[in-house]
């Protein structure tokens, strides 16, 4: 997707893995918890190209139902041009979606 200049955001899962760089900020509070944003660099495993990204941790207030505390999200999207508590909502919402549609 970045190859191909498309805004990503998505969750962070064991395949990608990368060094954060700089200390974490605590952009604010949501319903859902607090956010917090790191920037990081995730390498291509296929080419090794470096790939910048923010980081988006949302601690939750509440658990998943798989028993999750904590997200993270990544994005290629800068911030000022969407702050990481909009993106974390967007996120909730496209979460909420899925979810009706496995019920």
């Amino acid at each position: 997707m970045a190859r191909r200049e498309a805004a990503l955001l998505l969750r962070q899962h064991g395949q990608w893995q990368g060094a954060l760089l700089g200390a974490p900020s605590r952009p604010g509070v949501t319903r859902s918890g607090t956010v917090f944003a790191q920037a990081l660099r995730v390498y291509a495993p296929d080419r090794g190209e470096a790939l910048p990204l923010r980081r988006l941790t949302l601690m939750l207030k509440e658990p998943t139902r798989d028993g999750d505390t904590v997200l993270h999200l990544l994005t290629n999207v800068p911030a000022q041009e969407a702050r990481a508590r909009h993106l974390v909502g967007v996120y909730g919402k496209r979460w909420t979606i899925e979810t009706a549609f496995l019920e």
